[in-house]
């Protein structure tokens, strides 16, 4: 838990998944037709008709796996650019913010989450 300028606590790794969830449910929702209109279109073969029904069919069954995905994401990702703020002298603070730091401690997480819930049963 930290303390703001107001004295409130905040735990950062709720806040961050909660805000995580909530991202990536909203950027799942308003992407999937698009994306389904893109797996139609690559599967149309010689002039056959792209079906525009049913774009959001899958997207409960997708959604299950992304909310938690990018939950953890997140989760992990903001409380730990906080401890290495706080670990690096402010010359080296641009460390806590590279993309390559935060992928490998962020993706790493919701990696571990993802292949676990996409690859049930064998």
């Amino acid at each position: 838990m930290a303390e703001d300028g107001d004295g409130r606590s905040f735990n950062f790794l709720q806040e961050g998944a909660i805000a995580g969830g909530a991202a990536g449910v909203v950027v799942e929702t308003a992407l999937y037709p698009i994306d389904t209109i893109k797996t139609r279109l690559q599967a149309a073969q010689g002039g056959s008709k792209i079906r525009w029904k049913g774009l959001y069919a899958g997207l409960a069954g997708n959604t299950v796996g992304v909310l938690p995905a990018s939950a953890i994401f997140v989760g992990v990702y903001e409380p730990t650019k906080r401890k290495l703020l706080e670990m690096f002298p402010e010359s080296l603070s641009a460390i806590a913010h590279l993309k390559y730091v935060k992928d490998c401690r962020g993706n790493w997480w919701r990696c571990c989450f993802s292949y676990s819930c996409s690859h049930r049963g064998g």
